[in-house]
């Protein structure tokens, strides 16, 4: 489709071709198909990217191509899928979920203050679909959700038209300048009416200012308090002063008790998986790769036993993927193994590491307490320590 894919709905013969390719990728080894359809997702223009514009009938046409295999999973985040997904989307999913006869996994319920009760309307679609007889799992929220941003490449904003506008913009470092564009985004962050990311200056600290050290740890208020301006203005300053590199951080806005209340209640639900490391798909905005540790740290055994959360972590993503042979512990399976002292698990700060290729850099989550990771029965990290040991090989479903 080229660029028409980000104007225009498919064509029934650019479908079928999308199910071809979905259909090689399969046999070649792959475990699943991923859409989503948010409308925060935009391309580097502002635009839609290709699957905001994908008709229900594409979408149900590409999961169709995974009933032709034994294995394989849908993952799925519909357009509502904060407040609970609507009807056209929940019929829309569970069309996905007939077509292929396979699990849908789908985004981490979160309790959020402007969507009080959507996380509830997750888990009770999670029960329409299995009285239909499908199976789709919602993921609990279980990381610390310190979120990092700049206005280099941030997507945080891109659910306000006049922020999307000028951050895609090629002059936007000038229009950020501009006082009357402020104004515009000033009332643009007073509307939270919709809105998902909404947020109080307090809670905006200075993450990393490599031109101005001294500014990090910083609240976006109190930098507008020495320079007597407005907070927007001195975020904008702060930002322009590093040509948008300037990062910021906003962490445990979250973490209230009733989000904690509704953590512990999606955790508990039978269809749940922990949640969510974020696959690597914002690494300059946060990292949450320590779900998995907070889960045995935080939760049990007072919300989920042991055994159970051991469960969801290795055994039900392995077989959900088609992995028969790995997430168990049994004479002729792969030896796979994560060993800790309960005593010292725990999670350490989030740390900016640059260990990408060209200088590209990552937000990482350290950990503490592992003793051994072993991975087809050849140790890998020795009590933190890598060994040097490579054991891993490519994995293919059946």
């Amino acid at each position: 489709m080229g660029d028409d894919a980000s104007v225009r709905e498919a064509e029934p013969d650019e479908v079928e071709a999308m199910q071809q390719l979905l259909r090689a990728a399969l046999a070649a080894g792959a475990v699943g198909f991923s859409s989503s359809q948010l409308d925060m997702h935009v391309d580097q223009h502002g635009g839609p990217v290709p699957s905001n514009l994908s008709a229900p009938e594409e979408l149900v046409a590409l999961a169709s191509v995974l009933g032709e295999f034994p294995y394989g999973v849908i993952e799925f985040i519909s357009r509502t899928n904060l407040e609970g997904h609507d009807r056209a989307d929940r019929d829309l999913m569970l069309a996905m979920c007939a077509a292929s006869g396979k699990p849908m996994n789908v985004n981490p319920l979160v309790q959020l203050p402007k969507i009080p009760d959507g996380w509830r309307r997750g888990l009770e679609f999670a029960d329409e679909a299995a009285r239909r007889g499908h199976r789709v799992l919602p993921q609990s929220s279980l990381q610390q959700l310190q979120v990092f941003f700049a206005l280099h490449d941030t997507f945080l904003f891109d659910e306000m038209p006049a922020f999307r506008s000028v951050l895609t913009a090629p002059d936007r470092l000038a229009q950020l300048a501009d006082p009357t564009v402020r104004d515009r985004l000033r009332a643009a962050l007073a509307d939270t009416e919709g809105r998902v990311f909404v947020f109080s200056w307090d809670g905006v600290r200075v993450a990393r200012a490599d031109s101005n050290p001294g500014w990090v740890g910083r609240s976006v208020t109190d930098l507008a308090r020495q320079w007597e301006s407005d907070p927007l203005d001195a975020f904008l300053d702060a930002s322009l002063a590093d040509d948008l590199r300037t990062t910021f951080t906003l962490g445990g806005s979250l973490r209230s008790p009733a989000s904690r209340a509704a953590t512990e209640e999606v955790l508990r639900h039978p269809a749940s998986l922990p949640g969510s490391s974020d696959a690597g798909a914002h690494l300059t905005s946060y990292c949450g790769a320590d779900f998995s540790t907070r889960l045995l740290t935080d939760y049990v055994p007072t919300v989920v036993p042991l055994e159970e959360a051991v469960r969801r972590l290795a055994t039900v993503p392995a077989h959900l993927y088609g992995f028969a042979d790995r997430g168990v512990i049994r004479p002729g399976a792969a030896a796979d193994l994560v060993v800790w002292d309960p005593a010292r698990l725990g999670v350490g700060p989030t740390r900016w590491c640059e260990d990408f290729p060209a200088g590209g850099g990552r937000f990482v989550v350290e950990s503490t307490g592992y003793r051994a990771t072993v991975v087809n029965g050849a140790v890998l990290y020795d009590d933190g320590s890598d060994t040097g040991a490579r054991a891993g090989r490519v994995l293919t479903p059946g």
